[in-house]
């Protein structure tokens, strides 16, 4: 399996994608309940129902949680943490923080890699390893540049895969 396209990267990705796109909601979906935090499908449904009603994007809809029918007081408070946690990323990104102080953030304050660390599947001691290696991809960006913004991260990023996986082409083709 090649690097872009391993779980773990993936839902990182995905909330640079988001914190750069609030709009993002294919990222928002698939990080709304990773790492698990009592964000259920039913819980998801009922605000899928609100920002449907309602005519506001899903990430609106999150923020007006409390206002969907039959939404849980449990989901609601999980829903409500959630948003304050993006919020809070968001924050960051809008005073300017690099890509990599980001990216750690988004690890920490998910507790995505907490979660990983506290794992005793094997599998997800290199998980740990992959992130580190995207944080270190995230840090050699801002490094080579002192203005290194979250959208030109994303922007160079989201063709790395794409690069990848031509490299791993051209490469054979020249085996």
């Amino acid at each position: 399996m090649r690097f872009y396209e391993r779980r773990e990267v993936r839902d990182a990705l995905a909330y640079l994608r988001l914190l750069a796109n609030s709009n993002d909601t294919v990222s928002l979906r698939r990080i709304l309940n990773v790492p698990k935090r009592g964000i259920g499908d039913r819980a998801e449904a009922c605000v899928e129902v609100l920002a449907a009603r309602t005519g506001v994007s899903f990430w609106e809809a999150l923020r007006k949680a409390a206002d969907a029918p039959g939404i849980a007081t449990r989901s609601l408070k999980c829903i409500e943490s959630f948003v304050a946690m993006v919020d809070g990323l968001q924050h960051l990104v809008a005073d300017g923080a690099r890509p990599d102080e980001i990216a750690e953030a988004v690890l920490t304050r998910s507790g995505y890699l907490a979660e990983l660390e506290a794992s005793t599947d094997p599998q997800d001691e290199t998980r740990v390893e992959n992130l580190g290696e995207l944080m270190a991809v995230a840090r050699e960006f801002a490094d080579e540049r002192d203005d290194a913004t979250l959208s030109e991260f994303w922007s160079v990023s989201r063709w790395l895969p794409t690069l990848t996986r031509s490299l791993t082409t051209t490469r054979r083709a020249a085996w």
